[in-house]
């Protein structure tokens, strides 16, 4: 009955249209791998090993490293970045070594200066960075044992709940609705639910086939919708993770890298893949339509949306697919950090640069037609 009476208003929903040009056209930074892409208000931020780079309009970069550890012979491992979708000015960065040492940098003025601050000291490796929706300067941070949270922007770390040894932490994602409701995506034990911060946990993971979650995604329209990236698809919940259904028999077969969902209609859900396809749902999941033609090979390692683009990071620079949203659907995206990957055999997360697992082979999704008009609910 639940799945139901979510289903219903999506096939009766005013179409979204979707003008598409004849392929995707490259954004900047052709040629140059670029893991994490983020979209803040009237600006977005690329990283990549060169470091990171800034621009207003999508097209032109600046590079931004001044007060990050650029090396002039290893770069830089940018391993989370993250954008304030309020302020402009402000963003953060989870930097690393080449290996298990994180360090912590914000800005608040857009990059023009990087500034280090401090990380627990028993954080572990794991790289996810969640900002607070609509709380100015609040952080979550995923540690290996630990999950923490910042009110100040970085300054200072609490911890808010302990995470047992049994369980190997992957993903973290945060209800836009209820900031002490989040979800905790593993390697081994499928998912868990809290509404109190992390302090406590409930096992939410009835209906997966498998207990390995890369990315959790909620609907920042219904927090009642929650998507699940697993080593065996993609499962969706309309209950709020009590029961979950496996969705997109289209996308058998496809190595999915990220996935975003749009900020103002519940049931439209874009997602990257490594074979460098984009696509779109507009009914919850249950069809998937490629947008243009797949990007030669590239991997998609991050997406973010704004109100006329679908903007992707890939290993070979930036891309963007101009898309028709109607008036009432052109807020800013939210963070988007560094496509998640599944580790098996470690409890850490790894960079956007490593290739997912393929799921079993199976049928393609549909390519859209340069010239179609898609209907999505």
């Amino acid at each position: 009955i639940a799945l139901l009476c979510f289903l219903l208003p999506l096939l009766f929903a005013t179409p979204l249209l979707l003008r598409q040009d004849v392929a995707w056209q490259n954004s900047g930074l052709q040629g140059i791998p670029v893991d994490g892409l983020a979209a803040g208000q009237s600006v977005l931020y690329a990283a990549s090993h060169e470091g990171i780079f800034r621009s207003d309009d999508g097209e032109r970069w600046q590079a931004i490293n001044t007060g990050l550890p650029v090396s002039v012979w290893d770069g830089i491992s940018v391993h989370a970045l993250a954008a304030d979708p309020q302020d402009p000015a402000v963003a953060y960065a989870l930097v690393g070594d080449g290996g298990d040492t994180r360090e912590f940098y914000r800005t608040t003025n857009s990059g023009d200066q990087w500034e280090k601050l401090s990380l627990p000291s028993d954080t572990g490796v794991l790289d996810t960075l969640a900002l607070c929706p609509g709380e100015p300067d609040g952080l979550y941070l995923l540690g290996s044992r630990h999950i923490y949270e910042s009110a100040d922007g970085g300054q200072s770390w609490d911890v808010r709940g302990n995470i047992p040894q049994d369980i190997q932490p992957q993903s973290l994602a945060l209800n836009a609705c209820s900031l002490d409701a989040l979800y905790l995506g593993t390697l081994d034990r499928g998912v868990f639910y809290s509404d109190d911060g992390g302090q406590s946990r409930q096992e939410r993971s009835s209906g997966l086939e498998t207990q390995t979650v890369r990315q959790i995604l909620i609907s920042p329209v219904d927090n009642r919708v929650v998507f699940a990236l697993a080593d065996r698809g993609i499962y969706r919940s309309v209950d709020a993770g009590h029961s979950w259904e496996s969705v997109g028999q289209d996308l058998v077969g496809m190595n999915i890298t990220v996935m975003v969902a749009h900020l103002s209609r519940v049931g439209i859900v874009y997602l990257g893949t490594a074979e460098g396809r984009v696509l779109i749902t507009a009914d919850a999941g249950e069809t998937w339509t490629e947008l243009g033609t797949k990007l030669g090979g590239a991997s998609v390692l991050a997406l973010v949306l704004d109100e006329k683009h679908v903007r992707v990071a890939t290993n070979s620079g930036l891309w963007k697919f101009d898309v028709d949203i109607p008036p009432d659907l052109t807020a800013p995206s939210t963070v988007v950090a560094l496509a998640p990957t599944p580790m098996p055999t470690d409890t850490r997360r790894p960079s956007a640069t490593a290739i997912p697992t393929a799921s079993p082979a199976g049928t393609p999704a549909r390519t859209l037609a340069p010239t179609a008009t898609e209907n999505p609910s």
